[in-house]
């Protein structure tokens, strides 16, 4: 039982630092895309700043520690602000810049616990970022009794920012395709009435039940895949 607890602690406290850090990163440099590009509305609330209080709300917090879901926060984008030339264009970068940032802080976590444990943790990774029971710092020691207590703090360190960087930039994908499908449908509708209550509502979720799982897999297996091949490249493990 106090193994438990302590494990259930060393998770919860390495999943709040990897968290306020890279969502405070994620929001900031979103906002900035935004603001580069004619909307200032998410700068206007100091969304730019890299201020974790700023970025941090508590009902994220509440999901993380209780069910394990990590959930960004971001400043609303005001697409009318966006001008030619390339508009689309514009407007897609600002929807993927957080992706992006979550993609690249998943990959660089991969290789340096590569790095750190040898190239045979890319196959543990991918392991332990698909199975909540076998993601905690116990296995890792198990796996590699050879490490020291400080490589194997920063080797979960590392796991832990690539899962809540591959779940952050899954569920933001997905709200942000949310938000495009309900503008495009409200966009066509005068007077949405009712509806657009049960459009906010239902969409998202709906996409998140059918496209959480096949995305989370697929963006797990591209980043330990790249994250091998990089290690492969510059001669890490």
């Amino acid at each position: 039982m106090e193994v438990k607890i302590a494990e259930f602690l060393v998770k919860l406290i390495t999943y709040l630092f990897v968290y306020i850090i890279i969502v405070t990163i994620a929001g900031s440099f979103r906002a900035w895309v935004a603001y580069r590009w004619g909307d200032d509305s998410a700068a206007n609330v100091s969304m730019m700043d890299l201020n974790p209080l700023v970025h941090i709300q508590p009902f994220c917090i509440f999901f993380l520690i209780f069910f394990d879901v990590a959930i960004g926060h971001y400043g609303e984008i005001n697409t009318t602000l966006i001008m030619a030339p390339y508009r689309r264009i514009k407007i897609t970068c600002i929807y993927l810049s957080s992706l992006f940032i979550y993609s690249l802080c998943a990959l660089v976590s991969l290789v340096a616990l590569i790095a750190t444990c040898g190239l045979s943790a890319a196959v543990q990774a991918f392991f332990m970022l698909g199975n909540d029971d076998i993601r905690t710092h116990l296995y890792l020691a198990h796996s590699y009794p050879q490490s020291s207590s400080i490589a194997l703090m920063f080797s979960f360190i590392f796991v832990s920012t690539a899962y809540l960087s591959i779940s952050l930039g899954i569920i933001d994908l997905l709200f942000d395709s949310a938000t495009i499908i309900r503008n495009r449908i409200l966009s066509r509708q005068r007077d949405a009435g009712m509806s657009q209550f049960y459009i906010e509502l239902l969409i998202p979720y709906l996409l998140i039940i059918i496209f959480h799982g096949p995305l989370r897999w697929l963006m797990t297996s591209l980043m330990v895949v790249g994250s091998y091949g990089i290690a492969r490249l510059v001669g890490l493990g």
